[in-house]
């Protein structure tokens, strides 16, 4: 009787297990949720897996920002984030975390017009000063200093930075409008050396990185103070 008990939990594991990792997030797409998040004249659209792990916080993704609410940006301009999920990749829910899929969409504000990827770099180092300062300011160290490394690429369908960096991993930042930016940081968090969940992870990031968009709001454009 116990012998069969045993084959029955292991059935219903490998059911589990067959049934789990189908679920994990890859290069297919066909179940990720479209978001579509109102910054006025501009809506950023992309698209992510469902869920996310419930060993990070909970977040829940904004349909519309007011950019000029008051407190919506620090003095360094740093905003409030679009996404900040989360995803593990194990076999089962009960089985170790075998990596972590990351993705921060995080909204910046910019003193000067955004007019070039100059602009954008200038803007992207002089948050990066602030914040900084800012740490020393209040007791800290400021962190380590970090050297950046910048590349224009193509990003939600416009010109944009990818930023290599000498501390952390790296990051892409595009314009939104004239003064403000999106910075967007996806990696993978592997803890252990199979490769398989890290491919499937990488087909992942690959896919929400082609999914993001930057788009005139078509109700702003049709409104009457935009003509």
């Amino acid at each position: 009787m116990l012998r069969i008990l045993t084959i029955a939990i292991w059935l219903l594991l490998d059911v589990e297990t067959a049934s789990f990792a189908a679920d994990l997030p890859s290069r297919d797409t066909k179940d990720w949720k479209l978001h579509r998040i109102d910054l006025g004249k501009q809506i950023v659209i992309f698209k992510v897996p469902q869920g996310e792990s419930a060993d990070w916080p909970r977040f829940d993704i904004p349909s519309r920002l007011t950019l000029d609410s008051p407190n919506l940006f620090d003095e360094a301009g740093e905003g409030p984030k679009l996404l900040a999920r989360s995803w593990d990749y194990r076999a089962n829910r009960f089985s170790i975390v075998y990596g972590t899929l990351h993705a921060y969409l995080v909204l910046w504000r910019s003193e000067s017009e955004l007019k070039s990827t100059d602009a954008l770099r200038r803007a992207e180092e002089m948050s990066s000063d602030m914040i900084r300062a800012t740490d020393i300011r209040r007791g800290g160290r400021g962190g380590p200093r970090d050297i950046k490394r910048y590349e224009v690429v193509t990003i939600g369908g416009k010109e944009g930075l990818l930023v290599r960096h000498s501390t952390t991993t790296p990051h892409y930042a595009v314009a939104v409008d004239a003064n403000h930016y999106l910075t967007i940081s996806i990696s993978v968090q592997s803890n252990v050396s199979s490769p398989s969940w890290r491919v499937d992870a990488q087909g992942a990031v690959q896919e929400i990185l082609r999914s993001i968009r930057i788009e005139p709001n078509p109700v702003m454009a049709n409104s009457p103070a935009q003509k």
